[in-house]
Order: structure tokens, then C-alpha cells, then sequence
């Protein structure tokens, strides 16, 4: 359960969003939604999170441990705590993994979010971003 995590740790899982390009764009309300979205899962060591050339839905942050990026059987990248992968996972519907993640620690603690929970807390962001700016929303708007 995402409630599970620290203050400190959302406030890291958000600001985590802020350094991808996908949610640059998104207001802070909606990005809290967001991280408030993610669901906590459990790895060890060895276990393959995403693999090369198979589809996937998910966006992962990793919240404890260490994963290694593999490209046709090759380490690319090792990722650590609050680094993120497969954002366009959330917006290609045929999305095909790039690279094999593996847990490389003893174990790993990742958030995910799917695409369909992306899509719907996104469906949100018009109203968040009024709100942000002072403004009333769209809908209370049309409403008169």
C-alpha cells in the first residue's frame, strides 16, 4: 500500500516525477494524484522486472534497492533509489520494452503505475490545473 510509505519518501517518489519528461508539463495536484496512484511491489534478487521485446504497461520507480539495465544481454545503466523507467509504457498502448530490468539486490521495493490508472487520474489534470492557478474549473464554469 502506497500509505505505507514516509512523508519524505512521497515527496521523494514526487519529485522523481518532476525529472521525467512525460510529467513536466502536469500540475502538482495532479502528480500527487499520481504518486498517491502507484502501487507498492516486492522483487529479489535475480527476478526480472521488465524484459527486452515483451510488451508492458507499467511505470516503475524504484523506492528501495538496485536494478540493472540489460540490452541484448549487455548491463547499460544501473538504477538506484527514486530513478525511474518505462514512461511510455503509460502512453503507448503497444509498447514494447527496450531493455531487460533485473533486481541486482538483495531486494527491491518499486512503485508502479499501469496505463489505465495513468489515464485516469489524468483525467483530472484540467481541473488540477485551474485549481492551481486560482481559477474554478472548467466544469463549474460550464455549469452557469
Amino acid at each position: 500500500n502506497i500509505n505505507s510509505l514516509s512523508a519524505e519518501q512521497l515527496a521523494a517518489a514526487q519529485g522523481s516525477l518532476d525529472t521525467v519528461t512525460l510529467f513536466e508539463q502536469i500540475p502538482a495536484l495532479t502528480k500527487s494524484k499520481l504518486v498517491q496512484a502507484f502501487k507498492i511491489s516486492h522483487w529479489r534478487l535475480g527476478e526480472q522486472v521488465v524484459q527486452q521485446d515483451v510488451y508492458s504497461d507499467g511505470f516503475y520507480m524504484v523506492a528501495e534497492g538496485a536494478l540493472s539495465v540489460f540490452v541484448n544481454g549487455n548491463p547499460v545503466h544501473r538504477l538506484s533509489t527514486w530513478t525511474t523507467f518505462g514512461e511510455m509504457a503509460l502512453v503507448d498502448s503497444e509498447y514494447v520494452s527496450r531493455a531487460t530490468v533485473v533486481v541486482e539486490s538483495a531486494t527491491a521495493r518499486l512503485l508502479r503505475l499501469d496505463r489505465a490508472m495513468f489515464f485516469q487520474v489524468m483525467g483530472s489534470f484540467e481541473e488540477d490545473e485551474a485549481e492551481e492557478q486560482g481559477l474554478k474549473s472548467p466544469t463549474s464554469q460550464r455549469e452557469r
